[in-house]
């Protein structure tokens, strides 16, 4: 029982602790700026880097984004090479949610070092999970 309960606690954890500090704004400001998004048309946003110590993690969350990149409501980031990471599947598609993200913009206004999921509330991040070996399959499902 206890080892169903500690994925769901860390996941927690990692929400609570989450830096929601950022004002809406300024994230709607970068996505404006730097991308030429509108915050209001999304409710999530995946960030899939080569960051992070856990590469089976970031390829499962990568296999989970080939279907959910047709969600009208969901923004994909990928930033890196895709050396560690195979973002080939992506590479050739028109999807305007699909942002290659080359300088890491989103990854260093975060200051994450794995790959991400952001919950959007108003064009402000409500909350963040990073992927590890103890969320991804919470994520990922």
């Amino acid at each position: 029982m206890l080892n169903k309960l500690l994925p769901l606690f860390l996941l927690f954890i990692l929400i609570a602790c989450s830096d929601t500090s950022k004002n809406e704004k300024s994230f709607a400001s970068l996505l404006e700026s730097k991308f030429a998004i509108d915050c209001k048309d999304f409710n999530k946003i995946y960030a899939l880097n080569e960051k992070g110590y856990c590469l089976k993690c970031s390829y499962k969350f990568m296999r989970f984004l080939e279907e959910e990149q047709f969600k009208d409501s969901t923004l994909i980031f990928f930033s890196g090479l895709g050396s560690k990471v195979d973002y080939s599947s992506f590479i050739s598609s028109t999807n305007p949610n699909i942002i290659y993200d080359t300088n890491e913009i989103i990854d260093t206004y975060f200051n994450i070092n794995s790959p991400a999921v952001f919950i959007l509330k108003n064009c402000a991040v409500d909350s963040t999970i990073l992927i590890t070996p103890e969320t991804v399959n919470l994520v990922v499902k």
